[in-house]
């Protein structure tokens, strides 16, 4: 099959160049969900290039939030700030787990009618558990196919939609003529930064 008979490759004394990694896409989808919800712009660098980010953002311009692609993984995205998604909206969100799973749950609480959907192999992706425990919410979850699976039509009563209001708040960044960066390279700094405003807005209370 080859005609080379084997590769020989001594050790190297010593290895020097860098390599430009690739962003999350599971953190990638997070921040861009958080950023749909914040009041402002805010500007994601390293954002990573996949079918599942793609149909994140094809989504949130789906819901009403301004989406600018600069190029060189870097996103402009245009919060809620509070404001009600664009509704009724159907979502086609292909295969990606990291989409299906938060838009379901943070447009079930928000507010409005919505249908998510993706390819067929989405559709044998168990999210009962999502299910049931946003029904207990008091927000209406219909499985259009199989109980417990993908496409899903989600809506709100007005009940879990107060209860999601301060969630809400505590995301919106409040920077309305600012743009707040984020570089997904700098995971940990994100992530303790949205922790540390969700249990600051707790205490308030």
């Amino acid at each position: 099959m080859y005609s080379t008979a084997f590769l020989d490759l001594p050790p190297l004394q010593q290895v020097g160049g860098s390599v430009q990694l690739p962003g999350s896409k599971s953190i990638s989808n997070r921040v861009l969900l958080l950023a749909a919800l914040s009041e402002g712009t805010t500007e994601v660098h390293d954002l990573l290039a996949s079918d599942d980010t793609r149909v994140m953002l094809d989504a949130l311009r789906a819901l009403g939030c301004g989406v600018h692609e600069a190029g060189g993984g870097v996103a402009r995205i245009t919060g809620l700030g509070g404001r009600a998604p664009k509704s009724p909206a159907k979502l086609f969100l292909g295969n990606a787990g990291t989409a299906m799973r938060p838009l379901t749950a943070a447009l079930a609480l928000l507010g409005g009618e919505f249908e998510l959907s993706g390819i067929p192999r989405m559709h044998e992706r168990p999210i009962g558990d999502l299910v049931d425990a946003l029904r207990q919410l008091g927000c209406r979850i219909d499985c259009l196919g199989s109980e417990g699976y993908p496409p899903l039509r989600a809506s709100c009563r007005e009940r879990a939609f107060k209860a999601v209001e301060n969630l809400v708040v505590v995301v919106s960044l409040k920077k309305k003529k600012t743009i707040t960066n984020i570089h997904l390279k700098k995971r940990r700094r994100i992530f303790f930064l949205f922790f540390f405003f969700f249990f600051k807005k707790k205490k308030r209370k």
